[in-house]
Formats: structure tokens, sequence, C-alpha cells
């Protein structure tokens, strides 16, 4: 019976993989299929423990509990991040504030290498969701009118300087905190990921600037920035300097800071309302947060889940017992950009492979570069998705070959450093 249900939990995953795939061409958008399978998914596994006993049904409700609750926080980080983001986007603050910053005339390929760069930093301070929402909103207002192959040149660099830049940083990514605590690597031994990060993202930034020969003019005028939208930006990077010190001193949960900054946001709002009389209604900015993207998460997260629970994922420790540590690890990057990299890195951690520091060390760059190869590998990618029109599955996978060749290089720079 177990392997009846380990199959049916497979084919569910690899026909809802394949929906995301056929997207365009079933009519269907992701999050709706995606959605469908994986709680469709979790049916099946609560059934089957109802007929295995209460003891067995206890457990996977307890499981299914335990994911609905991990979803449930990432859903309130991500409308926390995509609130502000929207609040300024659509108050023109972050339009505005790009035409004061930014000069008045550049080359495509020197606005392509400042946004990379700004992903990179932004992701290490924050996370490689934030950073990618504020670069993309970014984007959009310089590119207006760009055509679609430039734009998603542009999202394919943001995505993969969101995930290199968050690499080294117990706080940019969440698979390196989770190898970091479990004692697999020292924090100085992290820091040196920024090596092959910083490579790898150059290289590919040389092969996406190649055929961008547009220019980019910014008007300057009517750029006055409003004082409280001003003040939202600033509580904006303030909640994200927080994030970094809360969890770094005090290991406060990104979700409650998140939230806490929001409130501040509610009220600094508010005090303005009474202080000048002009109302400005905060929910209504709420509307713009992309909820199929959140949906299009619990879809994916509930699958890799059930997945996990039927004891899927744990074989992939068999890798170790057939191949070399290194080729194996280097496969789990890859398989990193189909299952989600956090479940995949929490099997590796519990499955005790015979790994060595160096070996931990390729495994943090595997997992967290890995998502890279394909949009729909890391939540990065997700989100620029949702963001930006024209960026399929099939429209990044033009682009598929190169970030796998920049992740074998960063595999190979990894292994030479460790």
């Amino acid at each position: 019976m177990e392997n009846i249900l380990q199959f049916i939990v497979l084919i569910l995953f690899l026909v809802a993989f394949a929906a995301i795939i056929f997207e365009e061409k079933l009519g269907f958008e992701k999050y709706k299929t995606s959605m469908f399978f994986g709680l469709s998914a979790w049916i099946l596994l609560l059934i089957d423990g109802h007929f295995n006993g209460k003891e067995a049904f206890t457990k996977m409700e307890h499981a299914f509990h335990e994911y609905v609750l991990e979803i449930a926080m990432l859903w309130l980080f991500l409308i926390c991040a995509m609130t502000f983001v929207a609040y300024l986007d659509k108050r023109k603050w972050i339009e505005r504030a790009v035409m004061k910053t930014l000069p008045a005339q550049m080359t495509e390929k020197k606005f392509l290498f400042i946004m990379g760069v700004f992903t990179f930093i932004f992701s290490g301070v924050a996370d490689n969701l934030t950073a990618t929402l504020v670069a993309l909103s970014i984007v959009l207002v310089v590119m207006k009118g760009a055509n679609v192959d430039t734009l998603i040149r542009f999202a394919v660099m943001i995505i993969f300087a969101a995930n290199a830049g968050g690499l080294p940083l117990i706080t940019g990514d969440v698979t390196t905190l989770m190898i970091f605590v479990a004692g697999k690597i020292h924090m100085v031994e992290l820091l040196r990921l920024y090596i092959p990060a910083l490579i790898t993202s150059f290289v590919l930034y040389a092969y996406l600037a190649r055929g961008l020969s547009g220019k980019i003019t910014i008007q300057k005028e009517g750029a006055s920035l409003n004082s409280l939208d001003t003040k939202i930006a600033v509580i904006f990077i303030m909640t994200i300097a927080s994030i970094l010190a809360g969890h770094v001193a005090f290991h406060l949960p990104p979700m409650l800071v998140f939230l806490t900054g929001l409130s501040v946001m509610f009220l600094v709002i508010a005090h303005d309302k009474i202080k000048t009389k002009n109302e400005v209604k905060v929910l209504e900015y709420v509307q713009h947060v992309e909820f199929d993207a959140l949906f299009f998460f619990l879809g994916v997260l509930l699958l890799v889940g059930a997945l996990k629970e039927v004891e899927l994922l744990g074989k992939l420790a068999m890798l170790y017992e057939v191949m070399n540590p290194i080729l194996a690890t280097f496969f789990i990057g890859i398989l990193s950009a189909v299952v989600d990299n956090i479940p995949i890195t929490a099997a590796m951690l519990k499955a005790d492979l015979p790994l060595d520091e160096v070996g931990w060390m390729l495994m943090t760059y595997a997992v967290g570069i890995g998502g890279s190869i394909l949009v729909i590998g890391s939540a990065a990618g997700v989100v620029a998705m949702s963001k930006v029109k024209g960026l399929t599955f099939g429209a990044y996978l033009k682009y598929t070959p190169v970030v796998f060749t920049v992740y074998a290089l960063g595999m190979g720079i990894t292994y030479m450093i460790a």
C-alpha cells in the first residue's frame, strides 16, 4: 500500500509540473493547477492515514499542520514585503527615487549591470524575494516600453543575482542558515562563497549584455518625493535592517519583525491623516499583492511536503551510495530547480551524509544557486513570473543552458577554493 501511495503522489507531482510547463497551451494558470494537485495529494495522505489507524492519521494530520504553519509564515512575510513594494510603486515613489539617483542617460548594458549589483548586495541584507520585488519594480518603471525579450534578460539577471547574493550569508538564504545551524560549516567559510557567487554573476551578465544596444533616458522633471512616502520607504529599509539585526541578536522570526514594520507603516499613515486631513487608504494597496504567486507557493510547497511525507525525498541520499559525492551534490543542485530547495536541504541534513566541510560547502552552493536553472526553481523566479509579463516557464527555458553553465562553473570554483 505504501508503494502505491508513493506512486500516486509522484504522479500528482509530475502532472502538476507538466501543467506548469505547458501553462500557456493548457490555458490554466500555474497557481490553479499547483493548488489542485497539492491539496489533492494531502487529501489522499490523510485518507490513507485514516485507514491505517488513529496513530497514523494523527501523525499525518500533525505533519499537515506543520506545513500549513510554515506556508502561513511565508505568506505573511511575502504579504508584508509585497504591500510595502506595492504602496511605494503605486504612489510612484520608486519611480521618482530612481529618477533622482540614476544618470539622466545610460545604456541598457550599464543599467543591467547596476541592477545586477544592486540585487546582489540587497539580497544579502534582506532576502532574495524582497530584493527581486524591489529590483523588478525599478526595472519596470525605467524600462517602460521595452520589448519582452529585453525585460526577460533583466529578469534572468535579477533572479540569479538575488539567489547568488544571499548565498554566503545566513540572513540571505534559508538553506544557508539551515546548514550553518546544523553545524556543518562555519560562518567564515561561508563568506568564501562570495567568490563563486560574484564570478558566476559577472559571467552571466557578460552573456546577457550581448545584444543590448538600446539607450535609456530618464526624465528628471517632476521627480519630487512625497514626505509621507519617503517616511514609508525609510520604514521599509529600517524593517529590513531590523530583520537582520533581530535574527542575529535575538533569533527573532523574520515574519514577526516584518509584520511589526507593517504595523508601524499603518500607524504613520494614520498619524499623517490626523495631521494633514489627507486620507491614504493603505489597505487598498494590498489588492496589488501578487496573490497568484502566493497561491502558487501554496500548491508547490504542499506537493513537495507530500513527497517528503511518503519518503521520496529521503531516497535522494541513495545518490551518495552509487556515485561520487561531488557529482551527487551537483545533481542535487539541479534537482533543486524542480523541487523546492528547503525540503531537499532538510532531507540531506537528516540523511547523515558522508560529507566533510568541503562537501557541505559544495552543498550550500548547489542548493542555493541550482534553483536559478529553471524559473520555478526559486522564490525569486516565481515572484518574477508574476511581475514580468511574458516571463513564462518556456521563455526562461531559453536561458537555462547558460544559467546551467555558470552553475557548473561555480561548482568548480567552489571546489577549488574550499
